[in-house]
């Protein structure tokens, strides 16, 4: 038997990642589009308000348990999305932030299967914090959101 994968598995994470960052690139903050990075540039080089992807937890059902799709392999993701506001007036940014936190929510579950790529895509947990980064004059504000992911790899058996 010779087991055939359509969908390669870095391809798989790659294509997910660009379905992710072409909903953060319709973001706004103010009027204004936002920089959305489909990895996470680091505090230093990171234009703001941001929004950045990080590298995703994936796990798929174990060996004794059934795919969800005959012909499928299920692969789950959570990725880690934050969203970046400065910190230089504290009610500014609570308040962009707070917008931004629901535009991400709602601009993912409008496009739920992130065109076509993902049977579903859904922040479920967001937690706010701050970030002190060294070389800036101002902190930045933050959520940390877990997007979590469902898709399936076609697998074809010959």
């Amino acid at each position: 038997m010779t087991v055939v994968v359509n969908t390669p598995g870095a391809t798989t994470v790659t294509d997910i990642a660009d379905g992710i960052k072409a909903v953060l690139d319709t973001l706004t903050v103010n009027g204004s589009a936002i920089y959305a990075y489909d990895h996470e540039p680091g505090y230093d080089g990171m234009d703001i308000p941001a929004a950045t992807l990080f590298i995703p937890d994936v796990e798929r059902p174990e060996l004794s348990e059934a795919e969800s799709q005959m012909g499928a392999d299920t692969w789950d993701s959570t990725w880690i999305l934050r969203l970046y506001t400065g910190l230089d007036d504290a009610r500014t940014a609570q308040r962009q932030l707070e917008v931004l936190l629901a535009d991400a929510i709602l601009a993912i579950d409008a496009n739920w299967t992130l065109d076509g790529r993902v049977l579903r895509a859904r922040i479920v947990r967001a937690t706010s914090g701050s970030v002190h980064v060294q070389n800036r004059s101002f902190p930045l504000m933050a959520y940390e959101c877990e997007l979590e992911i469902r898709r399936l790899v076609d697998t074809l058996y010959t």
